[in-house]
């Protein structure tokens, strides 16, 4: 079936439905229960609220890691000031205690 997209005004499954339920009188001659469509539309309607759950998510990480990425350079920038300190104030021979090998 593809990848799910409940935000379009009618995808293919919701196409598929609203077939299902106008020909249920048909479809019960071959079989077909109307508990059976009506599970299809379940299964979807679950399908659509995990779809926007993920959605949530997925923009939810890009929040996470773009503040992530963010402290990592505030970080590294700090780190970056403390080797200088050492490298000034220290002897060479100490800054490998510190992994400094300039």
């Amino acid at each position: 079936m593809g990848a799910v997209s409940c935000l379009q005004p009618k995808n293919d499954t919701e196409i598929r439905l609203a077939w299902l339920y106008n020909h249920t009188e048909v479809l019960r001659k071959y079989g077909v229960a109307p508990q059976l469509v009506a599970q299809v539309e379940g299964i979807y309607n679950s399908i659509c609220e995990l779809n926007t759950c993920r959605e949530a998510l997925r923009i939810r990480l890009e929040e996470k890691t773009a503040e992530m990425e963010r402290q990592v350079a505030v970080m590294e920038k700090l780190y970056q000031e403390i080797k200088r300190v050492i490298k000034r104030e220290l002897p060479k021979a100490i800054w490998k205690d510190f992994e400094i090998e300039e």
